[in-house]
């Protein structure tokens, strides 16, 4: 069948549609579009197999599998049904895997945007880690019973949050702020990372990254032992950065307890400085 393009007069004004074939029915003003479907609005793009606009309603509705990308987020959906508004800004996805700029994976059994600003999951799974049908379990998880993303704050909030470790429940908390990938610097979690050792085993290091103002930050760094030929590992590591008018001043250390050695606790801290002063006089140390 050849493809079909089309545009509306009225409520799909600005909204274009491409599919193999397009049916319209003035009486109840529907239009239903078949095979390799992709409507664009705005930076919105739709693609999926049927797609039915109903004129009255000015309302869209979608069968799956669901492609949905938005341009200015960097985001990417992904799900078994849906209904939209016509402008593709307000919508319900049913089972959806939301994917923001190739980083933080939600999945969730129902997605919800309005007002084209907040978007709302519910029963949902966060994470970084790349999860797919060959590894349904992610290293890592946030799970929670619903979390809302304000696309202009650029924060996701959840409720009722569960941390996760490979499955295994460790923490839990009736509140979470967490900012979205957008953010360059805000307080929150960054990406985990998995140390491997001989001699301390497979640790897993959760970053929490914490602003304290324009010129400073702290990084806390909790070490999670995942197994190994230790019997007991709990590790904090400490970053301290401050930016002053001459130079930069970083403090790392840590703070462990294991049965590495005869003392149950070790700790150790650096401090880096560099400074350059007028009149040519330079201080690192």
């Amino acid at each position: 069948s050849s493809t079909s393009i089309a545009q509306t007069q009225d409520g799909f004004q600005g909204t274009f549609m491409v599919a193999d074939q397009i049916d319209f029915d003035r009486a109840t003003e529907t239009m239903q579009a078949r095979g390799h479907v992709e409507v664009f609005h705005d930076g919105m793009t739709l693609r999926a197999p049927s797609v039915v606009y109903n004129g009255q309603a000015d309302q869209v509705s979608v069968l799956g599998p669901i492609t949905l990308h938005d341009a200015a987020s960097g985001s990417t959906t992904f799900a078994d049904f849906a209904e939209l508004s016509a402008d593709l800004q307000n919508f319900i996805l049913i089972a959806a895997r939301h994917v923001m700029q190739d980083q933080l994976q939600i999945a969730a059994t129902e997605m919800e945007r309005r007002d084209g600003r907040f978007t709302e999951w519910r029963t949902v799974t966060a994470s970084y880690c790349e999860v797919c049908p060959e590894r349904p379990t992610p290293l890592w998880e946030i799970r929670a019973r619903r979390a809302t993303h304000d696309q202009v704050e650029r924060m996701i909030y959840l409720r009722h949050a569960q941390f996760r470790v490979a499955g295994v429940p460790l923490a839990y908390t009736p509140y979470l702020r967490m900012p979205d990938p957008s953010v360059d610097r805000a307080t929150g979690f960054v990406s985990a990372s998995i140390r491997s050792s001989t001699l301390t085993g497979t640790t897993l290091r959760l970053p929490y990254f914490i602003v304290l103002n324009d010129q400073s930050d702290l990084t806390l760094t909790p070490g999670f032992l995942l197994g190994g030929s230790v019997d007991t590992l709990n590790t904090l590591e400490a970053r301290y950065r401050r930016a002053f008018s001459y130079g930069d001043l970083e403090i790392n250390g840590a703070v462990s307890r294991d049965d590495l050695t005869a003392a149950d606790t070790r700790a150790y801290m650096f401090m880096k400085g560099d400074f350059t002063f007028p009149y040519g006089v330079d201080l690192s140390f």
